[in-house]
């Protein structure tokens, strides 16, 4: 007889451990598949989040749709996402406007001249002999006009011109003094076409030529001699004079514009805080920690008067959500400032990928030198604007800082060709910024936020695949130790 005894699993329970297993293996298959649902949702449809903070956008002065370019100041980019996604630009009836967010140029000392071909050209003579051209910019040209420039293809010849403008082309006034253009090319190789005016917008022009037809000194003399017996009595000589009429291929509207450097950026300081110097004399190193508001930096420059070192630096950004001493290496390299003689060096100056942390840490490596005495460090990198087509009348709106915002998605077809062939954006500036009462009951997090951030999914899918092997162990081994079904020898 065989005694021993054998516990069956009620059904009931087995069909609940059944049901659970999988429910937690469907929730282990679908839990991917919602994280890409939420990144694709995240490509430009308008989020039901809401925005802390929204400034007016100074209109500016313009007749036609133009570009025009907002700089993103400290206030700005403090309360903005690393990722820039939560920022808005509307117009007053909230629709969305398009732009483009990009690093702001920098431009040299150097000017350069640029210049427009004028359009809608018309003359009329003046009695006894002047000449009137009215001419008008072309579309594409929004920026005032500083000089007109007189395209002849004649030499030698000296004229005396002035220019008018007019808003509406009835009402002209004078925008230069009469001014001479010439050419001397038959004495010195010294030439003037241009006429500098008065800067204006005005889209009418007039120039004024006072006289269209000019003598001029032929280059040859005629000489006239008489003879009486063979003999050179009388000799005469003439300078002929030839009447040449004043002639104009084209009229030129310039302007002065500064000269940007290729790949070369306007550079922000931006304020530091919380400055501390700790020697490590175990680790033969200088920490220097300090705080910043959060803006984008890549550059920071060490404050010191000591002469003649060459110290290997690290530069981290402390990592908060790892902890609260994790940091992040971010750049590295030599702190080098050398005074001997003719040899002169200062690179004082590390570069770095771009950051937005709000705590940083330099560590010097001093051997076994003595610590550098350092005054502070100045943290800097490149300012951001945003370039928009403005309208006339049109008044805009910014809005930015939303924790649950996705990125937008804008068709910036018209701006890009625009800045692809050299149109200069206007700079508009913005208004105080007001706080949005409603964004401190706003939720700071969402369904899709949670499912699109990688830790959040990592340790979801880990936790579930756990607790699924483990139920999955205790089911297999409840199956070994069952008995099998009563049987009749």
């Amino acid at each position: 007889m065989n005694d021993a005894r054998f516990v069956r699993t009620p059904r009931s329970k087995r069909a609940k451990m059944a049901g659970l297993g999988g429910a937690l293996l469907a929730a282990l298959v679908a839990l991917p598949a919602a994280t890409a649902a939420a990144a694709g949702k995240s490509g430009g449809a308008e989020e039901n989040g809401v925005f802390r903070w929204s400034a007016e956008v100074e209109a500016p002065s313009v007749d036609r749709t133009t570009l025009a370019a907002l700089e993103l100041q400290s206030p700005v980019l403090t309360e903005l996402r690393p990722d820039y996604a939560d920022l808005r630009l509307r117009d007053r009836q909230g629709r969305p406007v398009a732009f483009v967010l990009r690093r702001a140029p920098s431009a040299t000392g150097e000017k350069v001249e640029k210049s427009w071909t004028a359009v809608d050209l018309t003359a009329t003579p003046k009695p006894p002999a002047g000449l009137e051209i009215t001419f008008a910019p072309p579309k594409r040209m929004t920026d005032p006009v500083e000089a007109i420039r007189i395209d002849t293809p004649l030499k030698d010849f000296e004229q005396q011109v002035q220019v008018f403008a007019s808003a509406d082309g009835e009402t002209w006034r004078a925008v230069s003094p009469p001014t001479p253009i010439f050419d001397y090319a038959r004495l010195v190789d010294v030439r003037n076409v241009k006429v500098p005016i008065e800067p204006t917008t005005d889209r009418h022009f007039r120039l004024a030529i006072a006289s269209v037809t000019a003598e001029q000194a032929a280059t040859l003399k005629q000489l006239q001699r008489r003879f009486d017996a063979g003999r050179e009595v009388e000799r005469t000589e003439r300078t002929l004079l030839d009447e040449r009429p004043f002639r104009v291929d084209r009229i030129l509207l310039c302007r002065d514009e500064p000269r940007h450097e290729p790949k070369e950026w306007k550079a922000a300081v931006y304020p530091t805080s919380d400055f501390r110097g700790v020697e490590d004399r175990k680790q033969r190193e200088t920490r220097l920690e300090f705080a910043a508001p959060g803006e984008p930096a890549s550059e920071v420059r060490l404050l010191t008067d000591d002469q003649n070192f060459s110290r290997p630096v690290v530069l981290q950004v402390l990592q908060p959500e790892r902890g609260d001493d994790v940091w992040r290496t971010v750049g590295q390299g030599k702190l080098v400032q050398l005074a001997v003689g003719r040899l002169a060096r200062n690179e004082l100056t590390l570069k770095f990928c771009e950051q937005r942390a709000e705590r940083y840490r330099l560590v010097i490596e001093n051997g076994d030198s003595a610590p550098l005495a350092i005054r502070g460090v100045e943290l800097s990198g490149p300012a951001y604007e945003i370039v928009f087509l403005a309208t006339p009348g049109e008044s805009l709106r910014l809005e930015y800082g939303c924790p649950v915002a996705k990125p937008a998605s804008y068709d910036t077809a018209a701006i890009d060709a625009a800045l692809a062939a050299g149109f200069k954006p206007q700079p508009v500036a913005l208004a105080k910024a007001v706080k949005n009462p409603a964004a401190d009951e706003a939720p700071r997090w969402t369904w899709n936020t949670l499912f699109g951030n990688a830790w959040f999914v990592t340790c979801a899918i880990g936790g579930l695949a756990t607790l699924l092997a483990r139920l999955l162990y205790l089911a297999a081994r409840r199956v070994d130790g069952a008995a099998p079904p009563d049987s009749t020898i």
